[in-house]
């Protein structure tokens, strides 16, 4: 789905803001959501939802935050992230990094994943 906005980028976020006792949602794309999320916009946004297409290119939620463990796996991570592993394959490839789903990946890998979804990440408790 493309941006609200700019009809351009594919929409990565949902936005929900609240004007004048209205409330509204946008799917934008980050470039458009992003002076909103900072308090540049005129509107009160009130959550943001960040958004991964699925197989069938329809939005999902994407969790907030996410515990993984040093060994993780494709499969475990993308299972964590409620993504298909390859989904999770895609990203790594276009950062240039060669997976299958039950290789393992390390921390950095993880890291930089979690952070193209806009998901926070914490280590798993031992």
């Amino acid at each position: 789905m493309l941006c609200e906005q700019c009809l351009q980028k594919s929409a990565d976020m949902l936005l929900t803001r609240r004007s004048t006792g209205t409330v509204t949602r946008s799917q934008l794309c980050r470039t458009c959501a992003e002076p909103l999320v900072n308090g540049i916009g005129p509107d009160d946004v009130t959550g943001v939802t960040y958004l991964a297409p699925d197989i069938a290119g329809e939005l999902q939620k994407l969790p907030e935050q996410i515990e993984v463990s040093d060994a993780s796996t494709v499969q475990e991570l993308a299972t964590a992230l409620h993504l298909k592993p390859c989904q999770v394959i895609g990203t790594l490839m276009r950062q240039e990094i060669f997976a299958a789903a039950r290789d393992p990946i390390d921390s950095a890998a993880v890291s930089l994943v979690c952070s193209l979804y806009g998901v926070k990440m914490r280590g798993a408790k031992e």
